[in-house]
């Protein structure tokens, strides 16, 4: 928000404050490799374990975020990027 100000004409902030930031080590890794991937859809034999491997795939999910989604949690209408395995579906009728 202090950049928006910052550069508006006319600017409305005149110096940018310096925030301190915490070094962070939360790297995803573990990516499959193309082959890896290959392996693992020739090796799964029901069309929603495919489905599942390839959202993992595609969104970078953890396997433990994948482990954890409820059957009321998944969306079919949505795109899984609107799921969130964090919350119950139940908690985001609200919004």
């Amino acid at each position: 928000m202090f950049r928006l100000g910052y550069h508006a004409t006319p600017p409305r902030v005149f110096r940018l404050p310096a925030f301190p930031r915490l070094h962070e080590n939360n790297v995803r890794t573990g990516f499959l490799e193309d082959n890896q991937y290959s392996k693992l859809v020739i090796a799964a034999s029901e069309l929603w374990l495919r489905a599942m491997i390839e959202v993992a795939r595609i969104y970078g999910w953890r396997k433990r975020e994948l482990l954890n989604l409820r059957i009321g949690q998944v969306d079919l209408k949505r795109a899984p990027s609107a799921w969130n395995p964090a919350r119950p579906r139940i908690a985001m009728a609200g919004k």
